[in-house]
């Protein structure tokens, strides 16, 4: 007979030597009935509970392309082949199907006979049994260990390193260049740089990504750091730089489920980390709003290479204090996988927006919205949600077994639901639908006054857009070549009237009319939609 000797190993460490030990013992047994060997599927660092036999990489290409090489499978112990009644009564048909069997080389049972197949399934019950057992105790740990301050293992935080723990077990401490790197970038973000600057400043210096930091400790090969926005903004505004253990992406929560108080020292301060995420919060709110201090154009001047009908990408200042400022893609750090590296002069494309924009809808009239500020609520009902949804979850899991456990969970989960009830039971916002005043002022008086920043916050408010194309040769180009490669859109000016509608009065007839719609085409902006209502 032909056999395939199935090794697997949940987790593979350095000291690991029982893929050794059950290739030898399957061997042996193989060779004692006079099989030969068809082959090894070593699936390591695959865990059975998780990856069905068909699925894994070894193994399942056997039995998916391969199953007429061999006749019998030769496992260890069952438990290295399923820990599921289901998954072995799956593999048992698939044998039936494809003509071949399973044997343990250390278990009384062999599956070419029906005795065999009823007492696999008994040692199939206590393998899911036990693996049961195995994820209770684990879970169980995990949360003792954040709950005490110990690091529960995983992926390291970036900006922290695993260090020997005082009284056993590891704990988490800031690694000294990467909390710096974060303060430095906390401290960048508070004085207006966006996160698409940041993102590329820590890829020019060279900065370690968190999955290139975290393949370093591991000691893996690193890959080009190449940072993006979302992951930055995501790492500045976690509340693990305040020391918080956390689980699935929240602080822990103690028995009583209120969040725990931090288990590791800080990498920002509590004040800075509020500064951070309250700015976070309001560029994730209005992603066109920024701080002074920033490009011109950022959040305006879009790559017309890489954008599409769906996604701008956006242009970000670089060298703005130097000789010669431009405005780079977003993509050009990633010119070796895919960026365009288009750049065009910061002195070319500014002057060319401000003739363009004023030519075309600087005698518009602006009109301010008034509002009634009320209460919103959805915040606080959605991080209740999360929790809850949470503590289902494990409950599913059978986190919670034990009578202690199970009432626990009763109560706790009925504490979240009255205050879920409170919550929902406050009027949502009664915010009225902006109403737009005239001003008296307009779009060339608001940008003869402001400073750059004010400037660049009206045209996020017009929905302006600048493309800006490749240049179309190398070397220098005429101003006729250069502005060629520009094109202005105006795609949402709910801040603004046009000049014949001034009288508040005939605004509401007018935006309805023949002539609205004649200044709109004539001044190229499209999307107009104001509600206007008398003085």
């Amino acid at each position: 007979m032909r056999a395939l000797i199935a090794i697997r190993l949940s987790v593979e460490t350095d000291a690991t030597t029982s893929p050794e030990r059950q290739l030898e013992i399957c061997q042996s047994f193989a060779g004692g009935r006079g099989w030969t060997i068809a082959g090894v599927a070593r699936d390591l660092d695959v865990s059975a509970v998780k990856v069905r036999p068909e699925e894994r990489p070894e193994l399942g290409n056997w039995l998916r392309n391969r199953s007429h090489e061999f006749d019998v499978i030769v496992c260890w112990k069952l438990d290295r082949i399923v820990r599921s009644v289901a998954d072995l009564s799956d593999l048992i048909k698939a044998g039936d199907r494809d003509g071949f069997a399973l044997v343990s080389a250390t278990q009384p049972f062999d599956l070419t006979d029906m005795m065999g197949r009823a007492m696999a399934q008994i040692v199939a019950v206590f393998a899911e049994l036990e693996a049961a057992m195995i994820a209770e105790r684990v879970a169980s740990a995990r949360r003792h260990m954040r709950e005490t301050g110990r690091w529960a293992g995983g992926h390291v935080p970036f900006g922290y390193m695993a260090v020997p723990r005082e009284g056993g077990g590891l704990t988490l401490v800031p690694d000294p260049e990467l909390a710096e790197t974060i303060r430095e970038a906390a401290k960048r973000a508070l004085n207006g740089e966006s996160w698409y600057t940041l993102a590329a400043w820590l890829t020019e210096t060279g900065v370690p990504t968190p999955r290139d930091a975290d393949a370093v400790r591991r000691g893996k090969d690193p890959k080009r750091p190449v940072w993006h926005p979302e992951t930055l903004a995501q790492i500045m505004t976690s509340p693990v730089l305040l020391g918080y253990a956390m689980h699935k992406q929240r602080p822990v929560v103690g028995p009583d489920g209120q969040t725990l108080p931090p288990a590791f020292p800080e990498i920002l301060s509590d004040d800075t980390h509020r500064a951070v995420l309250a700015e976070a919060r309001k560029r994730r709110g209005n992603r066109s709003e920024r701080q002074k201090g920033a490009a011109p154009l950022l959040g305006i001047a879009v790559c017309d290479e890489c954008s599409t009908q769906d996604e701008h990408v956006r242009l970000y200042g670089d060298g703005l204090t130097l000789d010669k400022p431009r405005y780079k893609c977003t993509k050009y750090a990633n010119r070796p996988v895919g960026g365009c590296g288009m750049t065009v002069s910061v002195r070319a494309l500014d002057p060319w927006v401000e003739r363009e924009l004023l030519a075309r809808v600087g005698s518009w009239h602006l009109m301010e919205a008034v509002t009634t500020p009320g209460r919103d609520v959805a915040a606080e009902l959605a991080d209740l949600d999360a929790r809850m949804e949470d503590l289902r979850a494990d409950r599913a899991a059978g986190i919670y077994r034990s009578d202690a456990d199970a009432a626990w969970f009763r109560s706790t989960y009925a504490d979240m639901q009255d205050e879920r009830d409170r919550l929902a039971a406050i009027p949502a916002n009664d915010d009225e639908s902006p109403v737009y005043r005239p001003t008296g002022r307009t779009v060339a008086d608001e940008w003869e006054a402001a400073d750059t920043e004010a400037r660049r916050q009206l045209m996020l408010d017009l929905g302006v857009h600048v493309h800006v194309k490749r240049s179309p040769r190398k070397g220098k180009l005429t101003q006729a070549q250069m502005e060629g490669r520009f094109r202005m859109e105006i795609t949402n000016p709910s801040a603004l009237a046009v000049e014949d509608a001034y009288d508040a009065l005939a605004v509401e007839d007018f935006l309805h009319s023949p002539e609205a719609g004649a200044a709109r085409e004539a001044s190229g902006v499209r999307g107009l939609n104001i509600r206007v209502t008398a003085a």
